[in-house]
């Protein structure tokens, strides 16, 4: 991922809406490095004043992560997607980020 094009997007939505609140989404598969990535961008960013939060996704299966596979498999693969997550928690956390909410909002 470029991070200038990160930088680019984020100030022409900040043009047009002063004070927006821009969020980026990287999706993969677990192990596919979506963590090392946000994290790299996080650090890019902060050195351009930009305050960051990152949500994980993985914070927000109903199934918890040892037993994903188990209930995966008991339901032939055929649930896999975005209805394994916790949707309205999910945009509970990036609305509260949108309103500048500092406290940690996230589940663990």
């Amino acid at each position: 991922m470029d991070s200038r094009r990160v930088l680019v997007e984020k100030e022409a939505k900040e043009e047009e809406q002063p004070g927006y609140r821009f969020i980026v989404a990287i999706s993969g598969e677990s192990g596919a490095g979506k963590s090392e990535l946000s994290h790299s961008l996080a650090t890019v960013l902060k050195k351009e004043g930009i305050r960051v939060k990152i949500l994980h996704t993985d914070n927000y299966y109903l199934i918890e992560p040892l037993k994903r596979r188990a209930f995966r498999e008991l339901n032939n693969f055929e649930d896999i997607g975005p209805q394994e997550y916790d949707r309205e928690q999910l945009q509970r956390n990036i609305a509260d980020f949108r309103r500048g909410l500092r406290q940690r909002i996230c589940p663990v």
